[in-house]
């Protein structure tokens, strides 16, 4: 039968006081089935202790969580910028030989060039293939924007221009899309690498948004082609 604490508070006080501190706390561990219980004290010790365990965790990851996040949002903006000088370089590439107008307008972007690539290449997110094949690229694209401009300054020679248009040419072809997937260029090369770091939000953006960017430059209204004379801007508009 349950036995009751008698009415005198002196006995009461003495039965307290011969266990100062009885079992409050208990835990059960399911994959034992066994209950362990602690004091009072004992449990708070133990809450302490983890308590400032996982203060001392979150201290030393917060800023190193922050930080690699951080480098995150960095590099995507990098990968962002190669996206549009791809996306802007092929759409001009290709309107080049369509239209074979030798226009300084056609200049391919090289925005990554001088951030981008050496910024992604320095915090070791490219491999060395994928580092070669956006180099590739962004050489390719150089060498079109140089051929671009030593046209210009050989129109004033009549017939001298042409062997430099025929040599731009071959470089703007290694600016666009390739046809047969056995020999990709280096357009798809370097979006090869695009998406394997790029997220699709990110990749989805530069393809809707590269439009504002070339639209003005590639649809322009040009009164004769520098080439052979002749009104081109009908065939720019249609390509």
């Amino acid at each position: 039968m349950p036995v009751s604490l008698p009415d005198n508070p002196a006995i009461v006080a003495a039965i307290k006081a011969a266990i100062p501190n009885p079992p409050e706390w208990c835990l059960f561990w399911q994959w034992s089935w066994e209950l362990t219980c602690m004091p009072r004290n004992e449990w708070a010790a133990w809450v302490q202790a983890v308590g400032a365990i996982v203060a001392l965790y979150v201290a030393i990851k917060a800023p190193q969580w922050l930080a690699a996040r951080e480098r995150k949002r960095i590099r995507r903006g990098y990968f962002a910028v190669i996206g549009l000088d791809l996306r802007t370089g092929r759409v001009l590439a290709q309107t080049y030989l369509r239209g074979r107008v030798q226009s300084p307008a056609y200049r391919v972007p090289l925005h990554g060039l001088a951030t981008a690539l050496p910024a992604l290449v320095a915090d070791e997110t490219l491999d060395t293939t994928q580092t070669a094949a956006l180099s590739d690229w962004y050489l390719d694209a150089t060498s079109f924007n140089d051929c671009l401009d030593l046209t210009a300054e050989l129109r004033r020679d009549k017939g001298a221009w042409r062997g430099e248009v025929s040599r731009n040419m071959l470089k703007a072809e290694h600016l666009i899309a390739g046809t047969d997937p056995r020999r990709p260029t280096r357009y798809d090369d370097a979006m090869l690498v695009l998406r394997q770091h790029m997220t699709k939000a990110l990749r989805y953006r530069i393809d809707r948004h590269w439009w504002r960017l070339v639209g003005p430059v590639v649809f322009k209204r040009m009164p004769k082609d520098q080439v052979t004379g002749q009104n081109r801007s009908k065939d720019l508009e249609n390509a």
